[in-house]
C-alpha cells in the first residue's frame, strides 16, 4: 500500500541562533516564521485561495510585528530607531510590490515572495533586530 499523505516541508526552521534575547519579539519571529512557511507550503496546492488567505494573514502579521517593534523602541528611546523603521517601510514597500505582482499573476511570483521573505527575515533578525535585542538587554543591566 503506498502511503498517500503529502509533507509539509519547512523552508526556514527557528533555531536559538535567530533569538535577539526578548521573549515578545522572538515570539513573533517564530510565528513569522511559521507563517512563511504556511505560504511556502501553500505555493504547492494549486489554490489561489489558499494563497491570497496566507499572503493576506503573513502581510497582516508583519504589520502587527513592525508596529509592536517600533513601540519598544520608542518607549526604550533606542538611538537607531530611524534607522531600523527605514528597513520595516522598505520591506513593506517591497512587499506591496510583490504583492501587486501576485494580484496580476505574473509566473513564479510565488517563487519570488517567499525568497524575499525568507531572506529578508533571516538577515534582519540576524542583524538589525540582534543589536535591538542587545540594547534591550543592556537597558536592564
Amino acid at each position: 500500500m503506498s502511503d498517500s499523505r503529502i509533507y509539509f516541508i519547512n523552508i526556514v526552521n527557528w533555531d536559538e541562533s535567530l533569538s535577539v534575547g526578548n521573549d515578545k519579539i522572538d515570539a513573533q519571529h517564530k510565528w513569522l516564521i511559521c507563517l512563511i512557511n504556511k505560504l511556502h507550503d501553500h505555493m504547492g496546492k494549486d489554490s489561489e485561495g489558499l494563497m491570497n488567505k496566507s499572503i493576506i494573514d503573513l502581510y497582516n502579521y508583519v504589520i502587527t510585528h513592525f508596529e509592536d517593534e517600533d513601540r519598544m523602541m520608542e518607549k526604550s528611546k533606542y538611538s537607531n530607531m530611524a534607522e531600523h523603521k527605514k528597513e520595516h517601510e522598505s520591506f513593506i514597500m517591497t512587499l506591496n510590490k510583490l504583492f501587486s505582482r501576485f494580484n496580476r499573476k505574473e509566473e513564479h511570483i510565488t517563487e519570488s515572495i517567499v525568497a524575499f521573505l525568507v531572506d529578508w527575515f533571516i538577515d534582519h533578525i540576524s542583524n538589525t533586530d540582534k543589536k535591538f535585542g542587545e540594547y534591550l538587554k543592556n537597558l536592564q543591566t
